[in-house]
């Protein structure tokens, strides 16, 4: 047999061998590492997912505290009688005027929170009621105005407007009972109008920003 026969014979040899022994490679060599590899992937996206998971508690967690921290008092008697107070105290300062306030619906979520509505009625200008919902939605409560009609017709001035609005406050059960609002304070001494700074008894409960 000459040298390129054997070459030849030698080739074909071998290819018959490794295509007889490929199950054999297949499963002892190629099939367990696939099959580490597919347990390492399928680990490694379990990894991805708790981690996904953990991340939406922290960011559900941290959404809840801040819920909290501008929550209503739990109460649901004195969070109304106060949101009445408040949304009263504002329509005024906003120069609202024929005030008309009515505690509404209270509805319930379960054991996490209750919705607390007031209704509220009175005459204002464009401007009166802009700065009436500038501070209102600028003031920290959970809170939004769920209606809001507007009547031009049965006012006096022309620039006057007929308004009807519904606001709703979220009291959660896990917020803090207080008796207002916000910290409330009073003047050490007569205000000066051309004073730069005010004399307080007492700040402790304001926010030091």
């Amino acid at each position: 047999m000459q040298k390129r026969e054997k070459i030849l014979a030698a080739i074909f040899g071998t290819v018959i061998l490794v295509w007889l022994g490929m199950p054999v490679i297949n499963s002892t060599f190629i099939e367990p590492v696939q099959t580490r590899q597919n347990q390492l992937k399928a680990l490694n996206q379990q990894i991805d997912q708790k981690e996904h998971k953990e991340l939406e508690l922290l960011r559900s967690a941290r959404q809840l505290g801040d819920w909290v921290a501008h929550s209503l008092p739990p109460d649901e008697h004195d969070a109304q009688r106060l949101y009445l107070e408040w949304l009263s105290d504002l329509a005024e300062l906003s120069g609202i005027t024929n005030l008309k306030l009515s505690p509404g619906r209270r509805i319930r979520e379960g054991k996490t929170y209750i919705a607390i509505q007031v209704s509220l009625e009175g005459t204002a200008t464009y401007a009166q009621l802009t700065q009436f919902l500038l501070h209102f939605y600028q003031t920290d409560l959970r809170q939004n105005i769920i209606n809001l009609e507007l009547d031009s017709t049965g006012t006096a001035k022309a620039d006057q407007l007929e308004v009807k609005l519904t606001a709703e406050g979220l009291a959660l059960s896990k917020a803090k009972p207080r008796e207002q609002l916000f910290p409330r304070t009073r003047l050490s001494e007569s205000l000066n109008f051309d004073a730069t700074s005010l004399k307080l008894n007492g700040a402790g409960e304001f926010p030091n920003e």
